[in-house]
């Protein structure tokens, strides 16, 4: 599903960003936010049997940008 997201993300002409937990999406946002790149959106799975789920990673990129999440 990661593979098939990312390559309709890149046939709108957008570019993208994957992450395979939720511990690699927070740190690619955070590297992205302290780049000043800002993502355009976040699509994340909210249940993995293991690891950080989407949910927790969502909390986690909220706390280093409020403004991140809108919904």
């Amino acid at each position: 599903m990661q593979m098939l997201a990312s390559t309709i993300v890149s046939k709108l002409c957008y570019g993208s960003t994957t992450a395979s937990s939720g511990e690699e999406a927070v740190k690619a946002f955070d590297e992205a936010s302290e780049n000043g790149k800002l993502f355009e959106a976040v699509v994340m799975e909210i249940a993995r049997p293991s690891g950080m789920s989407g949910l927790e990673a969502t909390i986690a990129i909220k706390q280093i940008d409020a403004e991140a999440i809108h919904s």
